[in-house]
């Protein structure tokens, strides 16, 4: 999740990626994460994962009826392999077809 704060609204907005424990479509744009980040993230008991960039949900944080801010998450990913996730969206980011606005 890439969270963009808007200090002029004090909201945060939430850009919500999958992981999968399944390989990306024909079609599909996603990162496999390494062993060591899957160690990191609590995410083990998958033999291979990725982070899927071709598509990515939107909320707003404080509006949200999905995101809990309370829920403790499994783990963290290095700020290395999310600048690769940040670059390897930006495509997806600026094509208006990609998001689910989950706002509405």
């Amino acid at each position: 999740m890439l969270r963009l704060d808007d200090s002029k609204q004090n909201l945060h907005h939430l850009v919500v990626l999958a992981i999968t424990s399944r390989p990306p479509s024909p079609g599909q744009r996603a990162l496999e994460i390494p062993e060591t980040e899957r160690r990191r993230a609590g995410l083990m008991r998958y033999p291979r994962a990725w982070i899927v960039v071709s598509e990515y949900n939107y909320d707003i944080a404080e509006r949200s009826y999905y995101y809990d801010a309370n829920t403790r998450p499994l783990g963290t990913l290095s700020a290395r392999f999310l600048r690769e996730v940040a670059t390897a969206l930006r495509a997806t980011l600026m094509d208006t077809t990609t998001s689910v606005d989950r706002t509405i």
